[in-house]
């Protein structure tokens, strides 16, 4: 195999979250975007359920679905203000203390990532709907090593309420990826400016001309 069609991902960056304030028939909207935290290293892994049909001893068909994907993504530690917002926490007006009453509070999120690629240009992300775990405090006292501790997080990936007109009719989103092999960035575009969808990829990326992939 040439080595130019070999790839290699290396870098991360740009792990942004936007609360999805609304993800119904009628309508998908997100909130303000905003960093998670510095990271370090992410992992996406998708689990897909499949059985064969047997019909007069012979496989006629397989039924399957794909399950939410899993991120485990870890950083910096983000920040205790950040936390309180991200998992519907209070922070008291007069003193700034944040209070936490342990109650569940239901939030979604759309969660975005710059994934870089080895020699050439970086890939981008955007998942439509997530669900975040509250990160584990690890902390320890300060000795003469260099250890740190930082922050882990688990997101949850599923599809969004909201079906978005395609090509191919009317369907619910898991996630939206410009893959540098088959797109590219409109000049002066950034992908992080707005959570990118089906209604809105076309302002954001352009598919790469025969001559610009050769």
């Amino acid at each position: 195999m040439d080595a130019k069609d070999l790839r290699f991902r290396r870098g991360l960056k740009n792990v942004v979250v936007a609360e999805v304030t609304e993800d119904t028939a009628e309508k998908y909207d997100v909130g303000t975007i905003k960093p998670l935290f510095a990271a370090g290293n992410m992992t996406v892994s998708v689990t897909q359920d499949k059985a064969a049909i047997w019909l007069d001893n012979k496989i006629v068909a397989t039924m399957g679905r794909e399950a939410p994907s899993e991120i485990s993504v870890d950083g910096s530690a983000i920040k205790e203000e950040l936390q309180a917002e991200l998992f519907g926490k209070d922070i008291d007006d007069e003193t700034g203390v944040i209070m936490d009453s342990g109650d569940f509070v239901e939030k979604y999120y759309a969660f975005g990532a710059e994934v870089g690629n080895y020699g050439e240009k970086p890939s981008y992300v955007w998942f439509l709907k997530t669900t975040l775990t509250i990160p584990n405090d690890v902390t320890k006292t300060e000795d003469e090593s260099t250890d740190w501790n930082g922050s882990s997080i688990t997101v949850t990936a599923q599809k969004t309420v909201h079906e978005f007109e395609t090509k191919k009719g009317k369907k619910a989103m898991k996630r939206m990826v410009l893959d540098p092999n088959l797109s590219e960035l409109l000049p002066e575009k950034d992908w992080f400016a707005q959570v990118v969808t089906p209604d809105n990829v076309k302002t954001v990326a352009t598919k790469k001309t025969a001559a610009a992939t050769e």
